[in-house]
């Protein structure tokens, strides 16, 4: 069954990427540049990797000069992928040592070599240069020219049967939308033992390595540009401020444990039911079908389902709106898809707004108070500054799951599977008991949903 369920989820890999790499070569792919946090960004993928490299035996470093501008522009989505799929490569090649992370900017002399400064000298442009070093096996040269074919694999690949062939190359696209390029240095020598992504190499004692560098020019934004998102962003909501009317809210969506995150969610600010009155539907049929009895004030729609998916549902209501058969609907469409014209499209069918999965609880707030204009309590604790989540270290973390008793871990992978909010709570107390710093971490996991990261954690612990 376990190879099964891993050739599923390597063939849709597969099929994602090629369709990722088909729209790019038609030119359907295109930049979306957004603010954001870079230092954020890269917190959480140091977060992300970190139990990878230590289940490995690696060392896992991120380095950033400090002149690294924080808040800045250009686009989020691609550029994190880009260093996703480059760290994701170097700690699968890796046996011995570690993998490193560096970034830097050019906007103090010495950054730089002479020859990669840029003619831009605008105070509100930079250029970000990222480095990924390893300590693996190497790529000798006659593979060089390969590295960023599609499909492309060196022996060693082939005979590991793991890998798609395609990270590279799609990385190698986005970079180059950005107006970059991505360069490879390895000392290896020619006819010495190569890896292409997909392959695997033999443990060595701190192989040669390869090191994969790009840049790109991005916009510095005035942290005094970004004071507005900030005061939403940083304030907690507790409840529904009196004196509003009651919203009705249709959530339609497949997945079950997706409608429940948005149900769960409200009821949280809403548990007397005062403010929104809920509905939900599995597909874009069940939904027109609400929607003619219920009358919603707001639909949040999933795109892809079964029986009728959100295009169709959408454009029916808009129609049936339109032709004043009912009254106007807000929708917003929900999606897992990364691209800039997937909510072009989505817009043009009458959307009224676009939410990407996984989405905080945040965005969710915010897109109620525009659309509806929903009021919000918040908490009337004074803001304070950003304290990282607490992560036990890996070999603790391991440890302290391992010593929950396997009736209680049952009992919390089967709430996490199920959103069960109340009973991961309850089972979280229960190892509080005897396991306060694992707990604390589960907690921290559950206030932001992040319930997958739980059943990963846990389904890991089995296996040790």
């Amino acid at each position: 069954m376990n190879i099964i369920i891993r050739s599923g989820e390597h063939l849709l890999t597969l099929i994602n990427q090629v369709l990722d790499l088909s729209k790019i070569e038609a030119g359907r792919i295109t930049l979306n540049p957004t603010r954001f946090d870079l230092h954020a960004m890269l917190a959480e993928l140091r977060e992300m990797f970190t139990l990878q490299a230590e289940a490995k035996g690696l060392q896992l470093r991120f380095e950033q000069t400090d002149n690294l501008p924080r808040t800045i522009r250009t686009d989020a989505v691609k550029l994190r992928q880009v260093v996703i799929n480059l760290l994701s490569n170097a700690v699968k090649f890796t046996e011995c040592g570690g993998v490193t992370l560096r970034v830097m900017t050019n906007s103090e002399p010495g950054t730089m070599n002479s020859e990669e400064k840029t003619d831009i000298h605008h105070s509100s442009f930079v250029i970000l240069r990222f480095e990924v070093s390893d300590t693996g096996p190497g790529i000798a040269p006659e593979d060089m020219a390969h590295l960023f074919e599609a499909f492309v694999q060196t022996e060693t690949g082939r005979q590991a049967q793991e890998g798609t062939g395609l990270g590279l190359p799609i990385s190698q696209k986005f970079v180059r939308l950005m107006g970059g390029n991505i360069t490879v240095e390895s000392p290896l020598p020619a006819k010495a033992l190569t890896r292409n992504e997909g392959a695997v190499a033999a443990p060595s004692p701190g192989g040669p390595g390869a090191t994969f560098i790009f840049q790109i020019q991005v916009e510095v934004v005035a942290e005094t540009a970004m004071a507005s998102d900030q005061s939403f962003t940083q304030k907690q909501v507790v409840g529904l401020a009196p004196g509003q009317p009651r919203y009705r809210l249709l959530i339609v969506d497949d997945d079950p444990i997706n409608r429940q995150l948005l149900l769960k969610l409200f009821a949280t600010i809403d548990p007397a039911e005062q403010g929104f009155e809920l509905r939900e539907a599995e597909n874009g049929q069940a939904a027109i079908e609400l929607w003619e009895t219920f009358a919603p004030h707001l639909i949040w729609m999933d795109l892809r389902m079964p029986v009728m998916n959100g295009y169709e549902a959408t454009k029916i209501i808009k129609a049936k709106s339109v032709a004043g058969h009912k009254p106007t609907s807000k929708i917003i469409a929900l999606t897992a898809s990364s691209y800039e014209e997937d909510q072009a499209e989505v817009l043009a069918i009458g959307c009224d707004d676009f939410l990407r999965k996984p989405f905080r609880e945040i965005d969710i707030f915010q897109r109620l108070e525009h659309h509806l204009g929903v009021t919000f309590v918040y908490d009337p604790q004074p803001e304070e500054a950003d304290v990282p989540p607490f992560t036990p270290p890996p070999a603790e973390l391991a440890a302290g799951l391992n010593a929950i008793p396997i009736q209680q871990r049952t009992r919390l992978e089967k709430a996490a599977l199920s959103a069960n909010i109340d009973e991961i709570e309850a089972t979280i107390n229960q190892i509080r008991v005897h396991q306060p710093a694992i707990a604390a971490h589960l907690a921290q996991l559950a206030d932001s949903f992040d319930y997958m990261q739980i059943v990963t954690m846990l389904k890991r612990s089995k296996d040790e």
